[in-house]
């Protein structure tokens, strides 16, 4: 499971990237902001993706493993925020 976040920012990339990580882990897998803040600390990659003038891209991996262990199973329908 991945997010993605596009600005010209590096820094707002990756708050943006890590935000909707964080979005997603709580009101769609519905887990508790501190459990997974410490789920995204332990087991979550923030990766740079590209830097094009002027955007850079920044993605947040999380394991789908560790969801499946939390009983949660992606469904078909992609998200979006």
């Amino acid at each position: 499971m991945a997010t993605l976040y596009s600005d010209s920012d590096l820094r707002k990339s990756a708050d943006g990237a890590t935000h909707h990580m964080s979005d997603f882990l709580t009101r769609i897998v519905v887990l508790s902001q501190n459990d997974a803040g410490m789920l995204m600390s332990a087991v979550g990659s923030l990766k740079l993706c590209q830097v094009a003038d002027p955007a850079k891209t920044t993605r947040f991996k999380f394991p789908k493993a560790i969801l499946r262990r939390l009983g949660f199973s992606m469904p078909e329908q992609v998200f979006t925020f």
